[in-house]
């Protein structure tokens, strides 16, 4: 269906081309075209499924429709950042916009995901099995992801070995597009977590541990 949908756009362009006529090619984010593909087609359920999918792979419809690289408001930040071939710990007050910052760079990757414990321990807990258990963590092992708001929930033992066991494991696969949100910096999350987990965590970041500074962005209406 996708593509009778691109052919007939492919055929004009090219037919645009031999004629000498100068038009802009055409061009949509994953995103957009599943909204747009969906939206023509008339398929309502696909619809439906596809935008939850985003939504849930984002942390949420606010989270879709508003952390976006358009509406962060430093450009130049955002241009810094490599998920392709490096880790990030990004860390700052609470309202600085960590977020939105993680949330607009993980998005450049259709399939990059936007999680924090709470809901992994949850997902795991409900697990049938080890199999599945399993199973959900290693999808969380590999591929882009942010890990948010790490050090913002009460911790347990549990929830504890299972940040440690995402983590080893991505070290150990030596995996990039990773990128953990934090109230907190290094030093005061080891107290939390447990300095072994976050010696992993700064084995995958290197030196890319970052500072956000700034207004509380929330009172000030700016995501």
């Amino acid at each position: 269906m996708k593509d009778t949908f691109h052919k007939p756009i492919l055929d004009f362009q090219e037919f645009a081309e031999k004629a000498g006529w100068h038009i802009p090619k055409i061009q949509m984010s994953i995103e957009e075209y599943d909204r747009r593909y969906n939206t023509w087609s008339g398929d309502n359920s696909s619809k439906k499924q596809s935008v939850e999918n985003q939504y849930a792979r984002l942390g949420g419809k606010f989270q879709y429709d508003n952390f976006t690289e358009e509406k962060y408001d430093d450009k130049e930040m955002l241009k810094k950042i490599d998920i392709s071939k490096n880790n990030y710990y990004i860390f700052g007050e609470t309202g600085v916009g960590k977020t939105h910052f993680a949330t607009a760079i993980i998005r450049r990757d259709y399939k990059g995901r936007v999680k924090n414990l709470s809901q992994i321990s949850r997902q795991v807990r409900e697990s049938e099995d080890a199999t599945q258990e399993d199973k959900i963590i290693k999808e969380l092992s590999i591929g882009p992801l942010v890990l948010d708001d790490i050090g913002n929930e009460k911790y347990t033992e549990f929830m504890s070995n299972l940040l440690f066991e995402i983590i080893d494991r991505r070290l150990c696969n030596m995996q990039y597009g990773l990128i953990i949100t934090s109230n907190l910096d290094p030093e005061n999350l080891s107290q939390l977590v447990g300095y072994r987990t976050v010696s992993r965590i700064m084995g995958l970041v290197g030196q890319n541990i970052l500072l956000l500074k700034g207004a509380d962005r929330r009172q000030g209406g700016c995501l």
